[in-house]
C-alpha cells in the first residue's frame, strides 16, 4: 500500500509544482484508495494466490512461467485497457539437493543450518573441509591477505545493527558479505565462504539471496548460515581457532531462459501522453512458497492500476 501511495503522491505533487497543494478532487482520489485498500484488502488476496497457487518463481523455472500466466490472467480479469507480454531473457540457476554444514567439537559433530546463496557453485560431493577465518568486513580479508586466507573457509559474521529504526540501513551495511564475499575470499585463495544471514531476527532459518562471481577469480561455494548457527560457529572459533568446517552445497547454472515481462495499462482520459510507470519483480526465491523476496511489489503494481470507476486516474496513463 505504501508503494502505491508513493507513486500516486509523487504524481499528484508533481502536477502542483507551484504550491505543492492538493485540490479537493485529488485528495478525494487519494483517500478513496486508502479506504478501498483498508476495506477490501484485494491486494492481500492477490498475494495469497500468487504465493499459494503459483508458488516459488525462481528466474527461469517452471514456477516463473506459471507466474507470467497468472499475472496476465489476473490483470485481464480486472479489466485493464491493455495487457500484453514482452519477451526477455533471464538468468537460470537451480539449487541442488545437497546443503549441509558442520564442525566437530570434543569429537562430537555439530550441525549448523545453511542455505546456498543464489548462484553458488557446488562443492565436490564429499564437500569441502578447511579451517575457518572469521571476518567482519571485506577490508579485513584484504588485511589478512593470502598468508592467512589461502586454503581456508572465510566466515563473514557482521550482524544487523539493532539500533536502526529502519532495518533497511542495517541491510545496507551487511549485504556486502552475501553479494561480494565469495569474490573477495577467492582473491586470496579461500576454498569456500559462508556468511551470517542478513536478518535482524536471532533464529536459525538461513536466508538465500543473490551473489556474484568475477571473471578471472575462482568461483568458490558460498552459503548463508542461520543467525543462531553463525553465533554458534563464532563461539566455537573463540574456543578453538583451528576449528574445521565442512560445507556441502550444490547448485548449477543453465543457459539464460526465455521469460516475459507482463505489462498492463490504464489510459487516462485527459492527458494520456503523461505516463506513470510502477512495477515489481515477478520472480521469487526458490525456498518456501514464493513469498521469499517477494510478491508484494507485483500486487502493489496491479492494485495501483486496478480499474474502479470511482477511483479511476483520469489525468494520466498508468503502466
Amino acid at each position: 500500500m505504501r508503494n502505491i501511495l508513493f507513486v500516486l503522491l509523487f504524481f499528484f505533487s508533481s502536477c502542483n509544482k507551484e504550491d505543492n497543494v492538493f485540490d479537493q478532487e485529488t485528495a478525494d482520489v487519494i483517500n478513496t484508495f486508502y479506504g478501498d485498500a483498508l476495506e477490501f484488502k484485494e491486494s492481500y488476496e492477490m498475494l495469497r494466490s500468487l504465493s499459494k497457487d503459483v508458488g516459488q518463481r525462481l528466474s527461469g523455472s517452471e514456477g516463473a512461467k506459471k507466474a507470467v500466466v497468472w499475472s496476465k490472467e489476473t490483470m485481464e480479469s480486472l479489466g485493464f485497457d491493455t495487457v500484453y507480454l514482452q519477451e526477455v531473457m533471464v538468468p537460470h540457476w537451480e539449487r541442488g539437493a545437497v546443503e549441509e554444514v558442520f564442525y566437530y567439537e570434543d569429537k562430537k559433530k555439530v550441525n549448523l543450518s545453511i542455505l546456498g546463496a543464489g548462484g553458488t557453485v557446488s562443492t565436490p560431493k564429499e564437500g569441502i573441509t578447511a579451517e575457518v577465518v572469521e571476518v567482519f568486513s571485506l577490508d579485513e580479508v584484504d588485511e589478512l591477505g593470502e598468508e592467512k586466507v589461502k586454503g581456508k573457509i572465510v566466515f563473514y559474521n557482521k550482524g544487523f545493527d539493532p539500533r536502526f529504526i529502519n532495518q533497511g540501513a542495517s541491510y545496507g551495511q551487511t549485504g556486502f558479505q552475501r553479494r561480494s564475499g565469495a569474490v573477495k575470499a577467492a582473491e586470496y585463495g579461500a576454498v569456500g565462504s559462508v556468511f551470517r544471514s542478513l536478518s535482524s531476527i536471532e533464529d536459525d532459518v538461513p536466508h538465500t539471496g543473490g551473489m556474484s562471481y568475477k571473471e578471472g577469480v575462482d568461483s568458490i561455494p558460498h552459503g548463508a548460515l542461520g543467525v543462531v548457527s553463525a553465533i554458534k560457529l563464532s563461539k566455537a572459533l573463540k574456543k578453538d581457532p583451528k576449528t574445521k568446517l565442512t560445507i556441502k552445497l550444490s547448485g548449477k547454472w543453465f543457459p539464460d531462459a526465455l521469460s516475459h515481462n507482463v505489462i498492463g495499462e490504464l489510459r487516462g482520459a485527459k492527458t494520456p501522453e503523461n505516463i506513470i510507470t510502477v512495477g515489481g519483480h515477478l520472480d521469487s526465491w526458490d525456498v518456501g512458497e514464493g513469498a521469499h523476496d517477494d510478491g508484494a511489489g507485483c500486487v502493489h503494481s496491479i492494485g495501483a492500476l486496478q480499474d474502479r470507476k470511482s477511483t479511476r486516474l483520469n489525468s494520466s496513463h498508468l503502466v
